[in-house]
């Protein structure tokens, strides 16, 4: 079933995945939308219905900072896995639009 909410567009930040309070792991993210996200090279890192947290430190939204969204692993794929957002934080979401212009020029 899809539950994408918008198109995907390319997005490659470092991020690190938390489950029960402990880093499983620093990924790539591969593409976003307002669904979700596909991280690259975790696919082994969670099964399908673990909720994780998903913690994007970077420059990514023209500041210094921390971005945190809590997600859960709908899809498993050789190169990754697929998470779909299960919170709806707005001003996560708002700086997400501003991005897509950047991602598009990059790519």
């Amino acid at each position: 079933m899809e539950h994408r909410l918008g198109s995907r567009f390319p997005l490659h930040v470092c991020l690190e995945l938390w489950r029960r309070g402990k880093i499983s792991g620093r990924f790539t993210s591969n593409n976003i939308s307002h669904g979700g996200i596909f991280v690259s090279d975790c696919r082994d890192a969670f099964k399908r219905g673990d909720f994780v947290d998903i913690k994007l430190k970077s420059t990514l939204f023209g500041r210094t900072g921390e971005a945190s969204m809590k997600a859960l692993a709908v899809h498993n794929a050789n190169n990754g896995m697929g998470l779909m957002w299960t919170t709806n934080n707005i001003t996560f979401h708002q700086e997400l639009e501003k991005l897509r212009p950047k991602a598009a020029a990059i790519h």
